[in-house]
């Protein structure tokens, strides 16, 4: 942890769904990562549950992770000035397969390819 860098990006789910495309998805972002020479870490699955969701996103912000990566729910996205606060470096959050939300870095996948 020199530098104050941890090498750990964080991923939180609203739900992992047994036949969904979500597996291959963690695959590729942990491949991703390790290329990078990043660690990937999976926060508990929030059950679309926006106060989990804070919970988790504080949890990584004091383990100091460098990065996060966030499926959140609707609920929680309309408040998502809350996450600028609860995550030191917000500007290291990317929202996944969601609507872009308080300036934050979003990633979603083209389903009509």
């Amino acid at each position: 942890m020199s530098g104050g860098k941890t090498s750990i990006i964080g991923l939180i789910l609203s739900e992992i769904k047994y036949s969904s495309d979500q597996l291959p998805l963690i695959h590729g972002i942990s491949d991703v990562l390790d290329e990078s020479g990043y660690s990937l870490a999976m926060g508990r699955v929030t059950h679309t549950n926006p106060d989990i969701e804070m919970e988790e996103i504080r949890i990584a912000n004091r383990k100091g992770f460098d990065g996060l990566m966030l499926e959140g729910t609707g609920a929680f996205l309309s408040q998502a000035e809350q996450l600028k606060e609860a995550f030191r470096n917000w500007e290291q959050v990317v929202l996944i397969n969601r609507p872009a939300a308080a300036g934050f870095t979003t990633v979603a996948v083209n389903q009509e390819m």
